[in-house]
């Protein structure tokens, strides 16, 4: 909820800047529109599954990686239950996304019985 309401915000800022501007505010528009497309569409599809481990220690923490060579092999929380991959962006180890879930593992042992 935080995160969705901080992006909210950022969306009403951008577009009550743009009323200063008959450009400026076509392009915004057209920008804004396509980040809430974006994320409305990530979360809309069944997120895939994380990939590597999950970095321990708080939230949006990819900047924490000690090798910028295991980058992509983590993944962080985001304080609302959801996860995001760690990806390089430039030189740095951010979390960028996509956002992804965490699915257990499930071992089941099982018999199967003649006749039954």
């Amino acid at each position: 909820p935080a995160l969705r309401a901080g992006i909210a915000e950022t969306m009403k800022l951008l577009l009550q800047i743009a009323l200063l501007s008959p450009v400026f505010a076509l392009k915004t528009r057209l920008i804004v529109e396509e980040w809430s497309h974006k994320i409305n569409a990530s979360r809309q599809t069944m997120p895939a599954p994380c990939v590597g481990t999950k970095l321990k220690g708080g939230d949006f923490i990819c900047d924490s990686v000690e090798s910028l060579d295991q980058c992509n092999s983590k993944y962080t929380t985001t304080g609302e239950g959801e996860f995001l991959q760690c990806q390089m962006s430039g030189p740095n180890c951010l979390a960028v996304g996509p956002f992804c879930k965490e699915y257990l593992e499930v071992e089941l042992e099982y018999l199967v019985v003649a006749g039954g």
